[in-house]
């Protein structure tokens, strides 16, 4: 598992910003969990805004992902495919 830099702090005016790697995620969390467990490193898991899908059932469908989401999910390691922009 690789190791992120992680820095939660308050926002200029109003909020918040959760950086990841010098990258804010701020606008897409809805939440996050911090574990600090003994001899363990921390473990921070985060709830991502996206959308609500209640059931998905064969289903032929171009996926976009915002450019927010693709920030962060490229902070946490993600590459994306090669047709995405």
């Amino acid at each position: 598992m690789s190791k992120h830099h992680i820095e939660i702090r308050r926002g200029e005016r109003l909020g918040h910003q959760a950086l990841i790697d010098g990258t804010d995620i701020a606008c897409s969390l809805a939440g996050l969990t911090l574990r600090l467990d003994k001899d363990a490193l921390p473990r921070l898991e985060l709830d991502l805004l996206g959308p609500g899908i209640a059931e998905c059932s064969d289903l032929d469908a171009q996926l976009i992902v915002s450019q927010g989401a693709a920030e962060t999910l490229r902070a946490l390691g993600w590459t994306p495919p090669a047709d995405q922009p």
